[in-house]
């Protein structure tokens, strides 16, 4: 299921890169429950920021970023990586990723799940003009563009259920 993840999330990146955020929903072909994945890409960069969750388990929300590299298996990759997020000029918080290996792509996804994954995402929710996130030294800028529709949209289906226009794509 990673690797059907993995390459999902790749089609739907570098097919259109003049998206600012596409949320879509699906069934989870396993389980049958409705999942709804949201991604924005980097403008400058081959990276991105992705999330899904299922369909009333906000508790089980996962939040990537997608490196755009491949992942090596022969590599030996830290279990932790230490972060920094940040929505227009509020205060920095710290937070912790962990490589892993989606569809062949190197992914980083953050390590707290649950509340801390919430949080990040309401805040990006709100940002207006930029969601940073900092790795491994380096600093990734994303436009909010209309991340205030696209998550608001992805969270009722994650928190309710499928709404009206959840099979559509926020532009």
């Amino acid at each position: 299921m990673k690797r059907c993840l993995g390459f999902a999330l790749v089609a739907m990146l570098w097919s259109d890169p003049s998206f600012a955020w596409k949320v879509d929903t699906s069934s989870d072909p396993l389980t049958d429950t409705e999942i709804a994945t949201a991604l924005q890409l980097e403008p400058e960069a081959d990276f991105a920021i992705a999330t899904k969750c299922w369909k009333g388990q906000p508790e089980r929300t996962l939040l990537f970023l997608i490196t755009g590299q491949n992942y090596d298996e022969s590599a030996s990759y830290r279990n932790s990586l230490d972060g920094q997020f940040r929505v227009d000029k509020e205060p920095v918080q710290e937070v912790s990723f962990s490589p892993e290996d989606r569809g062949g792509m190197l992914v980083l996804r953050l390590s707290d799940e649950g509340s801390a994954v919430s949080k990040t995402l309401s805040d990006m929710e709100r940002a207006r003009t930029r969601i940073i996130f900092a790795v491994g030294g380096t600093i990734h800028v994303f436009p909010a563009g209309d991340s205030r529709k696209a998550l608001g949209k992805f969270n009722s289906v994650c928190n309710s259920g499928l709404g009206a226009e959840a099979g559509s794509s926020a532009d």
